[in-house]
Formats: C-alpha cells, sequence, structure tokens
C-alpha cells in the first residue's frame, strides 16, 4: 500500500512540474493542485484510494 502511495505523489508532482514548465503561473498551478486534491479527496470517500493518499496530499505545499 505504501508503494501506491508513494506512485500517486509521483504523479501529483509530475503533473505540477508539467504545469510549471508549460509556464503557467503560480496561481493557477496551485488552483490545479488544489483541484487535484479535491479529486482525490472525493476518491477517498468512494472508498477508490486509501485514506491515507488523502492525507499526504494535504501535507504537499503550494507554489510560492
Amino acid at each position: 500500500m505504501r508503494l501506491r502511495l508513494v506512485a500517486e505523489l509521483t504523479i501529483i508532482e509530475d503533473k505540477l512540474e508539467a504545469m510549471v514548465k508549460a509556464g503557467w503561473c503560480r496561481t493557477y498551478v496551485n488552483a490545479q493542485a488544489n483541484r487535484l486534491r479535491r479529486i482525490f479527496k472525493w476518491a477517498v470517500e468512494n472508498e477508490l484510494v486509501p485514506a491515507d493518499t488523502w492525507h499526504a496530499l494535504q501535507a504537499v505545499a503550494g507554489l510560492r
């Protein structure tokens, strides 16, 4: 289960990095990160992913 969590977080980090490389502004990248967090929260509520995934995503800081 831990490996799955790491893989999911890596996917999120890769998405954020791609957004930055595409030249998106910080506020837009942060908005998209929040959107991804909401998607994972929904997935946890519907028991599609383990709850620790969403909790780990809460610890990921936005761009500053």
